[in-house]
């Protein structure tokens, strides 16, 4: 399934093909693994360098998921997408709330540095 198919090409690193895969996956709304593949088309993003559209795909799991274990690494790649690129305001908001959010998370240690 499209799915599966979207992890096995995110684990061999074919990060275009697993974008595209959980791309077509998330057009079924009742996806029951739709909060992973948010996060795993997000991570493709950012591995390939596209920050906008990783950013779209993070606030997409900040908005829809706000209990996942995968918020604060969420909201930490959105903040060095924004650093990635130059937007360092933007950057420093998403740092300083994962920092608020999730003070005892090893994203709040690693964003307490970037904001000195």
């Amino acid at each position: 399934d499209l799915y599966e198919q979207g992890k096995a090409a995110y684990e061999g690193k074919k990060y275009d093909a697993a974008a595209d895969a959980f791309q077509e996956y998330l057009k079924f709304p009742k996806a029951k693994n739709s909060e992973n593949a948010h996060f795993m088309k997000a991570e493709s993003h950012f591995q390939l360098g596209q920050y906008k559209k990783a950013i779209i795909d993070y606030s997409v799991i900040l908005e829809k998921f706000p209990k996942s274990k995968k918020a604060a690494t969420s909201l930490y790649k959105t903040a060095m997408s924004f650093d990635a690129l130059g937007m360092k305001a933007d950057a420093k908001t998403f740092y300083q709330e994962l920092v608020d959010k999730y003070p005892k998370s090893p994203e709040a240690k690693k964003s307490l540095s970037k904001l000195k």
